[in-house]
């Protein structure tokens, strides 16, 4: 038997109703959409609000369920979603995609393309119904594993806040946040409630898998102390200091902006830019972003610091796309603008200050710069180069080819327009924007499989060698 509150309420269903009225997640008279997968998480947040429906005055509840397609039992956890909520005697939304399929056509990540389409739906799903919230089952123990892959993916002090109460200017709501996993599954044995599992969570295949049943308990182990509690207190005071920033962002925003937002555009003064602290520079980066495309998920350091570059160095005409947004060196002034996105995954430029190994998200790759002091024979993978190190003008970048790209084909002495290249390698019309090209400060590098510039060839007189290699966690194309 499980133990009741002073009000009558379940543990569980205190800290949920404390969490809502503590942060203002659901207000009174609200439409609540509660996004459920079918596991314990979403299950719980289910019954959880389904049972405070009158203590936090919730006008409507709905079930919405998104189908991945990606696992054999994506059909039966659907059918149970629904089951459920007939049980609950709720109304039940779904939709489907092909995720594979448009993580293939968009150049994105597995995990990118499901979020895109998840929340696509969701927030699709609020409008056409007219709904207050989306409420998610994120859990404290969630929000501390993802912290550590951020940090293992190195991010930044503003991407320590990990995952907030509210998004989405407060649409997006996760009353679950200060719940750990275990007090979840205590809730629903408690109540003998009904849930699915996923087994691809126990799968060592997946990084978040094992931060969350190798690192995190090898953690606890070594420091004698609850993990996952001390990584959300970070996480809190990161989101803390994030709000301080955004109220101080303003006056510098005031400061280099000349055009904010009109038409889709805002413009910036490149020297006044330049003038500002490094840590100013990524933040009005991120706003700029996120003011023209709606968010900066997905948006990591390699972009911001190729961003950077950009602005600070390159000459007139440049310019490096992400997803729809554009950014270009117009003269003395920095444009970023949305531009009409084609489908492809043309709109990727990354950063590579140093050699070591970069995680390319649109393509869904890894590059691997390394330095070899022995080779026998050179890679007859058309993906991997050994390179004279010397020969580099760092940094380097990744980017689509760009009109009037030229470069000194592996073998021959003359400068060649990759275009020309492109139509005498019989290289696709709709796949040449998706072939990565390696260019330093001063010139293309490597047609990222296909052909070497001549003037990074291994010579006898090589002091240094790189060996480049660039490794697919799925075809590029």
């Amino acid at each position: 038997m499980h133990q009741t509150s002073k009000t009558g309420l379940h543990p569980l269903e205190e800290k949920v109703f404390l969490e809502c009225k503590n942060h203002d997640l659901i207000l009174p008279g609200d439409f609540v959409i509660v996004a459920v997968s079918g596991g314990p998480d979403s299950i719980a947040l289910l019954y959880s609000l389904y049972n405070l429906r009158s203590l936090l005055n919730i006008s409507k509840l709905a079930v919405a369920h998104f189908n991945h397609k990606i696992r054999p039992e994506a059909e039966e956890e659907e059918k149970f979603v629904q089951f459920t909520a007939g049980k609950l005697a709720l109304p039940f939304y779904r939709e489907e995609a092909d995720v594979k399929r448009v993580s293939t056509d968009e150049g994105l990540s597995l995990e990118m393309a499901a979020r895109r389409c998840r929340y696509d739906f969701l927030l699709g799903l609020k409008e056409k119904l007219g709904a207050n919230r989306v409420a998610l089952g994120h859990t404290a123990s969630d929000k501390a594993e993802e912290v550590l892959l951020r940090i293992i993916r190195g991010t930044g002090i503003r991407g320590l806040s990990s995952i907030s109460r509210k998004g989405d200017n407060g649409v997006i709501i996760r009353p679950l946040l200060s719940i750990y996993r275990k007090e979840i599954l205590t809730y629903l044995n408690e109540l003998g409630i009904s849930f699915k599992l996923d087994n691809s969570n126990e799968s060592p295949a997946f990084q978040r898998n094992r931060v969350r049943h190798e690192v995190l308990p090898l953690l606890n182990d070594i420091s004698g102390r609850d993990v996952v509690s001390l990584l959300n207190r970070l996480a809190d005071v990161a989101e803390d200091e994030e709000q301080v920033w955004r109220s101080l962002i303003s006056k510098w925003w005031r400061k280099v902006c000349l055009k904010n937002g009109g038409e889709g555009e805002i413009v910036w003064d490149r020297k006044i830019f330049a003038s500002v602290p490094v840590a100013v520079q990524r933040r009005l980066i991120f706003k700029a972003v996120e003011e023209l495309a709606g968010s900066s998920y997905g948006f990591f350091f390699e972009r911001v610091e190729a961003v950077r570059d950009l602005i600070l160095n390159s000459q007139s005409g440049r310019f490096i796309r992400w997803r729809n947004l554009e950014v270009l060196v117009d003269g003395g002034n920095a444009v970023f603008k949305l531009a009409k996105h084609n489908g492809d995954s043309s709109e990727f430029c990354y950063l590579l200050p140093e050699p070591g190994e970069y995680w390319l998200d649109e393509l869904g790759a890894f590059i691997s710069i390394s330095e070899v002091t022995k080779y026998a024979t050179f890679p007859k993978n058309p993906f991997e180069e050994l390179i004279d190190a010397d020969s580099l003008t760092w940094p380097l970048r990744i980017r689509p080819w760009q009109k009037g790209d030229r470069f000194i084909p592996l073998g021959m002495r003359k400068f060649k327009k990759i275009q020309d290249f492109f139509v005498d390698e019989k290289v696709p019309l709709r796949l040449r924007r998706k072939v990565p090209i390696l260019v330093d400060r001063d010139k293309v590098c490597w047609i990222i499989g296909y052909r070497l510039d001549d003037r990074l060839k291994v010579k006898p007189s090589s002091r240094k060698v790189f060996k480049l290699s660039l490794s697919f966690r799925r075809s590029p194309c």
